[in-house]
């Protein structure tokens, strides 16, 4: 074969390109977000979606919803009442780190939130994005989200790798701390995720994402 297409993923559709690449081959991609697979050789080329173009859409989705509620056309509930709910939301950023994936998925939602009227917690280093390693454990994330809690963060979105959104949701409920909203940004493209929600991991599916 002289020509190659990559599957979805810029992790491994970098190696893919790598690999082409060495063979004299050209190579297209599609859904590799990561500029360097593209920029890495001359051979290849393909469909670059922005990792950025994730969060806008998803942080719209929860505003609209809160609007809905203030507008009666969308059940209220107590916790994000009519007339109150969207002014009420505040969004707090968790990203993996190092990742240059997550940190694109990420990079630049708090701002995008705060453009767009919604409160956003700051730390007290003035930074929106709060990190977790790749490698951490439950109990590693309990203090982070204990910060969250106390800055009355009500909407969170997670931008990590799938192991690690799930050991988010277990320290979640380990401190009993319930958000309005969770969005996972995940860089997951298999089906571990929905294969251990029908397995019964309940928690689950109070997740929202907007890959597979």
């Amino acid at each position: 074969a002289d020509f190659t297409i990559s599957e979805y993923s810029s992790s491994q559709g970098l190696y893919s390109a790598k690999q082409s690449n060495a063979e004299n081959r050209i190579m297209m991609t599609w859904g590799c977000s990561s500029t360097g697979v593209h920029s890495q050789n001359n051979l290849t080329f393909g469909i670059k979606a922005s990792a950025q173009v994730h969060y806008p859409p998803t942080i719209d989705a929860i505003l609209t919803m809160a609007t809905e509620v203030d507008n009666g056309t969308r059940a209220t509930t107590p916790r994000c009442p009519a007339g109150a709910c969207r002014a009420s939301i505040k969004f707090g950023f968790i990203s993996q780190s190092p990742s240059p994936y997550a940190s694109a998925m990420c990079g630049g939602a708090a701002d995008y939130a705060a453009s767009v009227g919604a409160s956003v917690v700051e730390m007290a280093n003035g930074s929106s994005l709060m990190h977790v390693d790749k490698s951490h454990s439950v109990e590693d994330v309990l203090p982070l989200l204990a910060q969250l809690r106390s800055a009355r963060a009500n909407v969170l979105l997670v931008c990590t790798n799938t192991r690690s959104a799930m050991r988010i949701a277990e320290a979640l409920e380990m401190v009993d701390y319930s958000p309005l909203a969770i969005a996972g940004l995940n860089s997951n493209t298999g089906t571990g995720w929905a294969d251990d929600v029908a397995s019964g991991w309940w928690q689950g599916e109070y997740w929202g994402s907007p890959t597979s």
